[in-house]
């Protein structure tokens, strides 16, 4: 993508504690990230995993 302005992550770690990728969110425009979305992210992460790991 050219002109990456923003990326943000959350690790995904499985519930053995291995990290297998990330969560990621990337924008044109430069963004502030603030806790609360950080917290977000975190929490959509997790429950990514949830849904990884209940249908594996």
């Amino acid at each position: 993508m050219n002109g990456l302005q923003f990326y943000g992550a959350a690790p995904l770690t499985t519930s053995r504690g291995c990290n297998i990728g990330a969560l990621c969110i990337v924008d044109k425009e430069p963004r502030e990230f603030t806790e609360s979305d950080q917290k977000t992210l975190a929490s959509l992460a997790s429950f990514v995993m949830a849904e990884i790991e209940n249908n594996a």
